[in-house]
């Protein structure tokens, strides 16, 4: 039985610099597959480039509800925000507990994945 190791780099698109240090990874055997922060400005950008210019790099997506901005709509999402728009960071989203709308995590999920 044949056996493969895959080696995932989270975080693609939280800056350019760890974008592009994914994508030398893998372009040196080192990273087999990567998972975007879809939220954080650029992201989309570093993916479209990857996607053009290293097709062999797998591409996935990193569901994140504790750094940055929301996809969705604040108003749709505002249990998992502060005031000022950014999401909880984790020990704040964590101390929320029941005050966190699990249909508000399903929609920015879903927002993130599309």
């Amino acid at each position: 039985m044949t056996r493969f190791l895959v080696v995932n780099a989270d975080d693609f698109g939280r800056s350019r610099g760890v974008s592009a240090g994914i994508v030398e990874a893998h372009l040196h055997g080192l990273v087999s597959t990567t998972t975007a922060l879809m939220n954080l400005p650029g992201t989309a950008l570093d993916v479209a480039q990857a996607v053009r210019e290293v097709p062999s790099l797998g591409l996935g997506v990193h569901l994140n509800l504790t750094l940055g901005r929301p996809v969705s709509a604040p108003a749709t999402v505002s249990t998992l925000i502060s005031a000022d728009g950014v999401f909880w960071p984790p020990d704040a989203l964590a101390a929320r507990g029941d005050g966190v709308n699990p249909e508000q995590v399903r929609r920015e999920w879903r927002a993130q994945v599309e």
